[in-house]
């Protein structure tokens, strides 16, 4: 039997110190990091599993459980996560069942600011689907469930898309695109390179942590900076020039997110409907424009020799000579935005549809504020989509349809489709779903009869404005408040902008100065015959209640804002408009009880807060 001397033993392991000991300096400095780093990591791991067994922070899921119904509802705080606690943007109130009905038609759709609907998300395209859904197959359960926002881009789109999909949707929509240049993510005045996408994904999910969001509480107490106020100071800074390399990072990032969002969807059998998207360019000149970087001095008097001289033309009628000028200008720099504007309007004179409407694209192109999704947005759409399984997923050609519509003048969309630069009126939501509902009958192997019969048998826009609760009052109601944003930045300093508004006051007046008490009574009753048709619709009530209010009947506002609120009862947004109206009533102690409902929820809400504090 062998045995073994304590000298040798501890001659053995004496040996291993000595080697460690020898070890070159900069391995013991590796090991020594990696050890650091390791122990760090695990302490974080610690720390985190402390908040979260605390209860610590906010949810960043998008959708949540109502511990009081269990069904599925909007997470108020969800964008926290990417902009801060003080974001006001939320998502649109709704709610479902967590397991879809075995004769349930189930649709989400995903968007931005235009997919919701905008000024009034009760009037969206897809509120107009779910009408003619359940018009056309009254003997299934429809749900049209729109989980657009506004102020997002394809970051949170993609994660709200990735969630989506465990509720078992019939189907999905996607349009999106306009807020890829200046939204979350944008290039900003103090970056000079474009943030990887894998960096951005890091980060947000170190700020969607417990940990992050105590770091993020701990660094806002401390700082004393006051928010940024979004003046024309503002978006002057945020100026992007065309041939910026910073754009094609931006649209980089934006075809990589789509095509996960899409593959995420089809690779669940999900079928997947997008939209290209449209914007207005005809009757919406770009918001800022830059001249080229490389502009030498004495080109750039010459730019404006030719420019002086081609608006003196424009204003007096010379539309030849105007755009010839302007063309002279166009060839010292064809990256001025404005410059293609104007040209795209003479050239449309002198009735050269072809050559007006490259320009205005260029135009919208080449804004330097790019508010409006681009070429490149639908390019990069349909090349994505063209490399997806065509069984699963289907590209409507919503800019070309738009394009070849009578009322769009030379294949120019513009202001019969739109109340400023994105964001379409009524008849626009309108056709959008007119044009979307055939490929959702196909997708959704939907019983159809021959297609012109399938046309004619979509309830007519007077009788979806009826089924929706639209009326004159809502539509002026509505036109003045795209009045109002117009008149702020960052459109300040579009073409024309001061007559421009001035022709829409003169408009506004004209068409509804004269409407009074009688016409609201009946905007009123208008909707009320809806609500006797859609008694679940709680859109409908909470229309109802504002125009209650506006008579400065707020007692029967309140009525009306009740009704929506045993419909939607999670809803913070029609607690606190039932609390006022029952404060502006005299019903303190039930205001108080709304106020209290929303706190329970969230608990920091400012607007209860507030509300509460002035009872």
């Amino acid at each position: 039997m062998m045995s073994v001397s304590s000298d040798n033993f501890l001659s053995h392991h004496g040996n291993k110190r000595n080697r460690f000991g020898q070890m070159k300096a900069w391995r013991r400095m590796l090991l020594g990091s990696v050890s650091a780093i390791l122990a760090c990591m695990f302490l974080a791991l610690i720390f985190e599993g402390v908040l979260r067994l605390m209860g610590y922070g906010y949810p960043t899921s998008f959708f949540l459980e109502d511990p009081n119904s269990g069904t599925v509802i909007e997470n108020e705080r969800f964008v926290w996560q990417f902009l801060s606690p003080q974001s006001h943007l939320k998502p649109h109130p709704f709610r479902f069942e967590q397991k879809r009905k075995q004769n349930a038609i189930r649709i989400f759709v995903l968007g931005e600011s235009a997919a919701l609907g905008t000024p009034e998300p009760s009037f969206s395209f897809s509120r107009f689907l779910e009408r003619f859904l359940q018009h056309r197959y009254p003997e299934r359960s429809i749900e049209v469930i729109n989980l657009a926002m506004r102020g997002i881009n394809s970051h949170m789109v993609r994660v709200i898309a990735h969630e989506c999909i465990a509720y078992d949707p019939s189907l999905i929509i996607y349009y999106g695109g306009n807020n890829e240049l200046v939204g979350w993510q944008a290039p900003g005045p103090d970056s000079r390179r474009t943030p990887r996408l894998e960096w951005i994904r890091m980060q947000q999910f170190l700020r969607a942590s417990k940990s992050g969001q105590l770091i993020q509480s701990v660094i806002s107490s401390m700082s004393s900076d006051p928010a940024v106020e979004q003046d024309m100071t503002f978006f002057h800074k945020h100026r992007l020039h065309p041939d910026d390399m910073r754009r094609q990072g931006v649209m980089d990032r934006y075809t990589k997110n789509i095509k996960e969002t899409f593959e995420a969807v089809t690779a669940r059998s999900i079928p997947l409907l997008v939209g290209t998207v449209v914007v207005n360019e005809r009757d919406c000149p770009p918001l800022a424009s830059l001249h080229r970087e490389d502009l030498a001095s004495l080109e750039l008097e010459r730019f404006d020799q030719f420019w002086k001289d081609a608006i003196e033309a424009e204003s007096r009628g010379d539309w030849a000579m105007a755009a010839s000028l302007f063309q002279r200008a166009s060839e010292i720099d064809n990256r001025f935005a404005e410059l293609h504007f104007r040209l795209a309007r003479v050239l449309e004179r002198q009735n050269d549809s072809v050559a007006s409407r490259f320009h205005y694209q260029q135009a919208k192109d080449c804004d330097a504020l790019p508010f409006r999704g681009t070429s490149s947005i639908n390019a990069a759409l349909k090349q994505v989509v063209e490399g997806l399984d065509a069984d699963k997923i289907n590209l409507v050609d919503l800019d070309d349809i738009v394009r070849t519509h009578p009322s769009s003048m030379n294949e120019v969309p513009g202001s019969p489709f739109f109340y400023e630069h994105v964001h379409f009126r009524f008849n626009g939501d309108y056709s959008m779903a007119s044009y979307l509902f055939p490929f959702i009958q196909q997708m959704l192997d939907l019983p159809r009869k021959e297609p012109s019969e399938e046309a004619t048998d979509l309830p007519a826009l007077l009788d979806s404005a009826r089924q929706l609760g639209y009326n004159p009052v809502l539509e002026a109601m509505m036109i003045r408040s795209m009045i109002q944003l117009q008149k702020g930045p960052p459109f300040l300093n579009q073409v024309d902008h001061s007559q421009r508004i001035e022709a829409m006051e003169k408009d506004f007046q004209k068409r509804y100065a004269e409407f009074g008490v009688v016409h609201f009574q009946g905007a009123v009753k208008w909707i009320q015959d809806a609500m006797q048709s859609h008694p679940n619709d709680w859109n409908l009530p909470f229309l109802a209640a504002r125009l209650a209010a506006r008579l400065k009947d707020a007692e029967r506002a309140a009525v009306f804002a009740s009704k929506a609120r045993d419909l939607m009862p999670h809803a913070s947004l029609i607690r606190i408009t039932l609390a006022h109206y029952l404060t502006q009533s005299s019903q303190k102690e039930k205001a108080r009880a709304e106020l209290n409902e929303v706190l329970k929820r969230y608990p920091e809400h400012p607007e209860a807060l507030a509300a509460l504090g002035n009872l």
